[in-house]
């Protein structure tokens, strides 16, 4: 099985669904996407997230 991972309309996967084109799993909807980039500290001036500390 092959997955693809998108951020894309609710209006768009409602229809991807609909028409039977993609079985869809939502993550998250977009407000909590915005509220988790919101209380995300800044990165730092390497310009990668903090969750990328930890690897080489």
């Amino acid at each position: 099985m092959d997955f693809l991972v998108v951020a894309a309309s609710e209006s768009r996967l409602g229809e991807l669904e609909r028409r039977r084109l993609a079985r869809v799993d939502r993550w998250a909807t977009a407000a909590d996407h915005v509220t988790r980039m919101q209380a995300r500290p800044p990165a730092d001036d390497g310009g990668e997230s903090p969750e990328d500390e930890d690897r080489p």
